[in-house]
């Protein structure tokens, strides 16, 4: 099974790489986070219905443009760097492709909250969430970490902070 832990001042459990989200469904997870090669975001809506949450790949603002009329609740963007949790890996955007990504968003009005993926380390999470990204996903960080529950309160701790800042700005 590859996991994804989705950290925004929360944590909550996604399956990914879904072709079948019935089995989300089934272990009452929160959410499903479907590749550009998953099935359909409509399609996961019709079977999942509204409580659950649904994500979607976009490598681009192109993807992005084609991903905001669907009925997801984010988008998960990346990847910021090469990661060894993904075969066929996207080029890579760097904090400037996210950067660039949500301004085109902005100007386009398009609000889909973005999830910053790929390569993402524990180091990075401020960086990246200056760009104006809403949250992180991560798996290689906590799986190659000595002590993954550590490693886990540390992240939510520093977004945990972010949160607090941005919400007194």
């Amino acid at each position: 099974m590859n996991c994804s832990i989705f950290l925004y001042y929360f944590v909550t459990l996604f399956y990914n790489k879904l072709h079948h989200v019935d089995i989300a469904k089934e272990l009452q997870l929160d959410g499903v986070h479907l590749g550009k090669n998953d099935m359909h975001p409509d399609e996961a809506r019709e079977i999942l219905g509204g409580d659950f949450i649904i994500g979607a790949t976009a490598n681009t603002f192109d993807d992005v443009q084609a991903l905001r009329h669907l009925d997801i609740d984010y988008i998960g963007l990346g990847p910021l760097r090469f990661t060894a949790t993904k075969q066929k890996l996207s080029p890579v955007l760097g904090l400037d492709g996210y950067r660039d990504i949500i301004a085109r968003m902005k100007d386009a009005s398009i609000n889909l909250p973005v999830v910053a993926i790929g390569g993402i380390t524990i180091a990075d999470i401020e960086d990246v969430m200056a760009t104006g990204v809403r949250g992180i996903a991560v798996s290689g960080e906590l799986i190659n970490a000595d002590n993954m529950t550590k490693h886990t309160a540390d992240m939510i701790s520093i977004l945990e902070k972010i949160v607090e800042r941005q919400y007194n700005e």
